[in-house]
C-alpha cells in the first residue's frame, strides 16, 4: 500500500502559558516533518485528547522553559 505524506497537517498548538481555553489554538498549516531520526515513525492520528499532566504544565511552565509554540501532547493509542 502506497501513500503520500502531506506537507502540512492540523494540530492543536500551545501558543502561550495558561488554561487550554486561553492558550491552545487549532492550526491547519503545521509543517509535517519529512526527515525522521533512527527509531522514529510518522503516525496518522484520527482522534486526540488532552493528558491531565499536559493541562497542568500548560498553566504552570513559563513560555521560555516550554519552547512554545508547540504541539499539545504526544500521547496516542
Amino acid at each position: 500500500m502506497s501513500s503520500t505524506i502531506p506537507s502540512t497537517h492540523t494540530a492543536w498548538r500551545v501558543l502561550r502559558q495558561g488554561t487550554p481555553r486561553d492558550s491552545v489554538e487549532l492550526q491547519h498549516d503545521v509543517t509535517v516533518r519529512k526527515e525522521l531520526e533512527d527509531g522514529e515513525v510518522l503516525v496518522k492520528v484520527k482522534s486526540a485528547a488532552m493528558n491531565p499532566v499536559g493541562y497542568k504544565l500548560m498553566k504552570l511552565v513559563p513560555n521560555f522553559m516550554a519552547y512554545r509554540p508547540l504541539t499539545a501532547e504526544y500521547d496516542f493509542s
